[in-house]
């Protein structure tokens, strides 16, 4: 006894996903994740998980009122690291986001015993579930 199954139909699939334009899904993302990073540095103060960034130290937080920008907040100074997102699709089928701030790195991990963490780049388990069913419904419009 045996069963067979036909593959032609499944294999015709995976072509035409291999050989789809998929750049204005790619873009999509990285256009989103973009304007997340923009919204935690100018509303939420939060990390991408939704925990609150640590308050400022008392001589940052003087400064800042010295200046008379206190009131933009955490991350938000001059408006260069909230201008400053972007991505990138080097090869395609990679989507690189980040900034070329150079404080930016300090400012996404901080500095032991000097400057708390404040990650704003990042994916939370939401975006991960958002990332996820994106795929999806990108692929069966492939596969329509």
């Amino acid at each position: 006894m045996s069963a067979t199954i036909e593959i032609g139909p499944v294999v015709a699939a995976l072509n035409r996903i291999a050989n789809a334009e998929h750049a204005s899904w790619i873009t999509a993302v990285g256009e989103r994740e973009k304007a997340l990073i923009q919204e935690r540095i100018r509303t939420t103060k939060q990390d991408p998980d939704g925990h609150d960034w640590a308050p400022w130290r008392p001589f940052t937080k003087a400064k800042r009122e010295a200046q008379g920008n206190a009131g933009q907040g955490l991350l938000w100074d001059t408006g260069e690291l909230l201008q400053s997102p972007t991505y990138l699709t080097p090869f395609g089928a990679e989507l690189e986001i980040g900034t070329d701030v150079d404080y930016a790195k300090v400012q996404q991990e901080g500095i032991e015993g000097h400057m708390a963490a404040r990650p704003f780049i990042g994916w939370s388990e939401a975006d991960q579930v958002w990332l996820e069913t994106s795929l999806v419904e990108h692929l069966q419009t492939l596969l329509a």
